[in-house]
């Protein structure tokens, strides 16, 4: 069994603030260190559950986070942005068997997180076909479209619930509850405890039930904190205005919403 794991860091236990998030502020090294472990958990339970191929993905801002040198041995690790519009799951083809996200978040203006946003943080707003579109809703779809299920999820509650409401089937670990700036959350040695369980879990079960909704077409809004850069990338091609501060981008594949993130 092939499997890829997807680690982000704003949805692990325990984190509350971007200094906690980014580099090179003084309190980034222990999450860092704790977004590590909740990714070993992962991989330890992709491997009790009979995972012979694990790729790891680290998908936090630089994308070169995770201390490898903790890493169980065999695991291959995804470091690095290459461009592709696959992003968190860059590598992921037809091949594989399974996706697990580990330290996933809530959408641009989700109040379940105080670090909730959408891919680079710069949208004040994101939509497709009318609805928030999450780093999760972006690539569940992108592995949908390559056969792939995304079978397990952690994170915050507001996009457990979310990934819950797409795809019934998923099974999910929620670590921390938002409230304003706070959180009400587990304590990491819980969280990796639940997480491993629930990766063997979901990968030990039938993947025939896990779907996602096919659509035929694809609106991707875009609304932007400063009307200049939805001007600015309403150049994109097939992009155009809806609003000063708002650009539309419509296209018949995920993967050509996807592509055209790349550039916004």
């Amino acid at each position: 069994m092939k499997v890829m794991i997807s680690v982000d860091i704003e949805g692990i236990a325990g984190i509350a603030h971007w200094d906690e998030a980014l580099k090179p502020r003084d309190e980034y090294p222990a999450f860092r260190d704790l977004m590590t472990d909740e990714a070993i958990a992962a991989c330890q339970g992709a491997r009790a559950a009979g995972a012979t191929e694990i790729f790891l993905r680290d998908a936090h801002q630089t994308a070169r986070n995770l201390d490898i040198s903790r890493l169980p041995e065999g695991v291959r690790v995804i470091r690095g942005w290459s461009g592709h519009p696959f992003k968190m799951l860059q590598e992921l083809d037809e091949s594989f068997d399974a996706v697990a996200m580990v330290g996933w978040h809530g959408a641009a203006r989700d109040g379940g997180n105080p670090l909730s946003h959408t891919m680079t943080g710069r949208f004040a707003d994101i939509t497709l076909n009318d609805e928030p579109l999450s780093e999760y809703g972006l690539h569940a779809r992108l592995a949908a479209s390559v056969g792939v299920p995304v079978v397990f999820l952690s994170g915050d509650a507001a996009i457990c619930a979310e990934a819950r409401g797409i795809n019934p089937a998923i099974n999910t670990v929620e670590t921390k509850v938002g409230r304003g700036a706070s959180v009400v959350t587990l304590v990491p040695r819980d969280a990796c405890a639940r997480i491993e369980a629930g990766v063997a879990s979901a990968l030990a079960t039938p993947r025939t039930d896990h779907a996602m909704p096919v659509a035929q077409a694809h609106r991707l809004d875009l609304r932007f904190p400063h009307h200049e850069l939805a001007y600015q990338k309403s150049f994109y091609p097939g992009a155009r205005l809806v609003a000063p501060d708002t650009i539309r981008v419509e296209a018949d594949t995920i993967f050509e919403i996807a592509r055209a993130l790349c550039f916004m």
